[in-house]
């Protein structure tokens, strides 16, 4: 399944399950399920943004580049390069802040295998932000 569809159906859920109004700020929750309902839509939208974007960088890399004597198409290609990598960080940050909040929400749900969600949680994180040689953070910094 396409990545766009499975996030048609992550929000359809969403829409399916609380309001509109709720969802896009117009009314205010009026308990901690709607709150960390608008958190985690809004989170979404933010990942589904950057992955998009990211996406896009093929075409930047094979079309975006400058019609000038001003940039070289190295510094170009560089500079390219550079925000991909930011904006590949971005995801990942985002990601991490998503798992933590679901790992501090989950003493809220009654979940039989708690300590099996949470390790599959960090699992899931360090998936996300990798690890490099010898086990140190493989993070761009």
């Amino acid at each position: 399944m396409e990545n766009e569809e499975k996030f048609k159906i992550l929000m359809q859920y969403f829409s399916d399950t609380f309001s509109y109004d709720l969802l896009f700020r117009n009314q205010n929750p009026k308990d901690w399920k709607e709150e960390r309902a608008r958190f985690y839509f809004d989170r979404l939208v933010e990942l589904h943004s950057v992955i998009e974007k990211l996406e896009r960088y093929q075409l930047y890399f094979s079309k975006f580049y400058p019609k000038s004597d001003d940039i070289s198409e190295a510094e170009a290609i560089e500079y390219h390069w550079h925000s991909y990598i930011q904006d590949f960080y971005t995801l990942q940050e985002r990601f991490a802040k998503i798992i933590g909040s679901l790992k501090n929400d989950l003493p809220r749900y009654k979940i039989a295998n708690m300590d099996e969600v949470k390790n599959s949680l960090e699992h899931l994180k360090q998936q996300i932000i990798g690890k490099g040689c010898h086990g140190t953070d493989f993070r761009l910094t």
